[in-house]
């Protein structure tokens, strides 16, 4: 909305710089020569003015530059930190799923272990 405004602003100023040209050309009560010196010295103001208004909006776009650096940083360690708890999340998940399996292993181990390795026969 600021960029807007300050696009129309400059329009604006150039606009009126060009009617005030031509009305000064229209109703010049000095002499051609005399005329045409104003006319160079507010040319020359014109310029000034343009100038400014460039430089300031040069300013602008050199912020506007520096805080979307600034936020793209800031989006960027915010990736990384999700990617850093996901990951620890996964470990953390590997982790629990290892130990699951050895103790699970474990277990059958056990039972296998107690089993007696010939068949054992009922004495009935």
């Amino acid at each position: 909305m600021a960029d807007n405004d300050n696009d129309s602003g400059l329009g604006a100023l150039l606009m009126g710089l060009g009617v005030g040209l031509a009305l000064g050309f229209l109703f010049a009560p000095q002499s051609g020569e005399e005329t045409r010196e104003i006319l160079v010295e507010r040319a020359k103001e014109g310029m000034a003015v343009a100038a400014d208004a460039m430089e300031e909006l040069k300013l602008q776009a050199e912020l506007a530059v520096a805080n979307a650096a600034e936020a793209v940083q800031c989006l960027k360690e915010r990736a990384e930190n999700a990617v850093a708890e996901a990951q620890e999340k996964i470990q953390e998940a590997v982790r629990e799923g290892q130990d699951a399996y050895r103790n699970e292993f474990r277990e059958r181990q056990a039972e296998t272990d107690a089993r007696p390795l010939y068949p054992v026969r009922n004495s009935s």
